[in-house]
């Protein structure tokens, strides 16, 4: 009892700064306007400042998975949540497009691998099966950020000023940093418990140490590609409409105020915060991977040929409240992917895999958040009001229509997935390819 009771304060406290990367991943879809205004910046100078921190992500996984696997979470943890600290302190004071990229960077850097921390902490204190439980309850918790940073952060930009809310997140993160790197406990026998783990005896070999070379390891693994580019085209397209460009659109297309543009936003947040949860358990109780993540991408495919297939390119105001919501769920179908590629990763370096398969999300975050904005001032026609750049229509739809072929990028590949059972199969995989002659691509240590 006091095992599994100490597990979960200790899993809590690392979603909390996971809580503030996706209410800095989400944020500027509020204030793009006025960034873009104070700065004035252009949609594409916007979209590269979004993209950034998924750059950051995205340079980050490979070398961040490695150093989780080799420092554990205790040490990740107060390290990149001071470094996100102090990014977000950086990006309130800014004073020029300089400080903002700054900043940016910053807070990207460290937020990079809290996430990879999060599932190595699981796959030390966790059972197999509770793994994509457990990650489905972390990304309904990290979503929290997003809804801080929806129409809390509209009415702090409206009634006081964007910077106290980004002050207050860079304070909150540097405290707690110090309370981290005082209590978290890497592995169990570190808190001074005895326990065996219920693993299977293929799964545990080689898992007292990582492999040297477990990155080249990673990367060098051919089944881990299909999650990488499932995360490119859900996550990309995803958050490149929730957290940069969504409010714009609602707020020049549909003429909407930045709160009720906000408002809506925050109902993709909610449909990713029950989605993860939903599809995390029923994966686990099921113990099936991939069948989920197919049903997930179909639903999810779905709402973007809705919004770009209505007559006139224009769907009702009134649709777009249960869309939202289920373009949110859709999106957790990235929640079984990542349970997915801990399975067939080898189990000593589940840090370096899932960071793999993670990787794809940033990349994609990177190029369609500013390949949207690229579209937008490709096709802009001149308008602006208040320094602000206005959009028409036709431009948004290309926008969307760049979401609509990222999501069905991520539905083809699965067609690439092996289903796992809820288990580790990476010596199954790794037997399968020595019997078909391709063991060099796939090595075994």
């Amino acid at each position: 009892m006091q095992f599994k009771k100490t597990r979960l304060l200790l899993w809590l406290l690392l979603t909390i700064p996971y809580v503030f990367t996706y209410f800095h991943r989400v944020a500027l879809n509020v204030i793009a306007d006025q960034l873009m205004a104070d700065f004035a910046l252009s949609a594409t100078v916007l979209g590269n400042l979004a993209a950034i921190y998924a750059y950051m992500y995205l340079v980050m996984q490979i070398p961040g998975g490695a150093l989780v696997d080799r420092l554990g979470p205790r040490r990740i943890a107060s390290a990149c949540t001071f470094l996100l600290g102090c990014g977000s302190l950086v990006f309130a004071s800014s004073t020029t497009s300089f400080m903002l990229f700054t900043g940016r960077f910053l807070v990207g850097l460290g937020g990079s691998i809290l996430l990879i921390n999060i599932f190595k902490f699981q796959s030390n204190w966790f059972e197999e099966n509770e793994f994509g439980t457990m990650t489905g309850i972390a990304l309904l918790i990290g979503n929290l950020g997003a809804i801080f940073a929806s129409r809390p952060l509209a009415y702090a930009a409206e009634n006081f000023s964007w910077q106290i809310a980004f002050m207050t997140i860079g304070f909150l993160s540097i405290i707690i940093a110090l309370i981290s790197h005082l209590t978290i406990k890497d592995t169990p026998a570190a808190a001074d418990f005895v326990l065996k783990k219920k693993d299977n005896p293929k799964t545990a070999k080689n898992a007292a140490s990582p492999p040297v070379n477990g990155a080249i390891l990673a990367l060098r693994n051919p089944h881990i590609w299909p999650p990488f580019f499932i995360n490119f085209g859900v996550y990309g397209s995803f958050m490149a409409f929730s957290a940069t460009w969504g409010v714009p659109y609602l707020m020049q297309v549909y003429s909407l105020t930045r709160e009720h543009a906000s408002t809506l936003m925050l109902l993709a947040a909610l449909g990713m915060m029950f989605g993860s949860p939903a599809i995390g358990f029923l994966s686990d109780y099921l113990l099936k991977r991939k069948m989920p993540v197919y049903s997930m991408l179909i639903l999810y495919c779905l709402i973007w040929i809705m919004l770009l297939a209505w007559p006139g390119g224009k769907l009702p105001l009134v649709l777009l409240y249960p869309l939202n919501l289920l373009l949110g769920f859709g999106a957790a179908a990235i929640v079984p992917i990542n349970a997915y590629a801990k399975e067939i990763s080898h189990p000593a370096i589940t840090g370096s895999g899932t960071a793999t398969a993670n990787m794809g999300s940033f990349l994609g975050i990177a190029v369609v958040q500013s390949l949207f904005g690229y579209l937008l001032d490709l096709n802009w026609t001149g308008l602006s009001i208040n320094g602000v750049k206005y959009y028409p229509l036709e431009a948004y739809r290309l926008g969307l229509l760049l979401c609509l072929v990222c999501s069905l990028l991520s539905l083809s590949m699965t067609v690439f997935l092996k289903e796992t059972n809820g288990e580790n199969i990476y010596y199954r995989l790794l037997k399968e390819q020595k019997t078909d002659g391709k063991s060099k691509a796939y090595p075994s240590n």
